[in-house]
């Protein structure tokens, strides 16, 4: 399966299990399980498989105002 995807924040996207393909003008990015990889903002084709579940998480940074309200 393919879906259009718009990064406008950049994010870490981890893969736990399973396989997934990111593309975009700058090029063709694959992570499998206990992989990751740091996305900028761009626009991309998101791809999994129809095989077998994908198991990911985004990390976001958190904005310095909102890390700065812990102290």
């Amino acid at each position: 399966m393919t879906f259009p995807s718009s990064v406008g924040q950049p994010f870490r996207l981890y893969v736990f299990e399973g396989k997934c393909t990111y593309r975009s003008d700058a090029g063709l990015v694959t992570v499998q399980g206990a992989e990751y990889v740091d996305l900028l903002p761009n626009r991309y084709e998101f791809a999994v498989s129809n095989e077998a579940d994908v198991r990911l998480m985004k990390v976001y940074k958190l904005p310095a105002a909102l890390t700065s309200m812990a102290d």
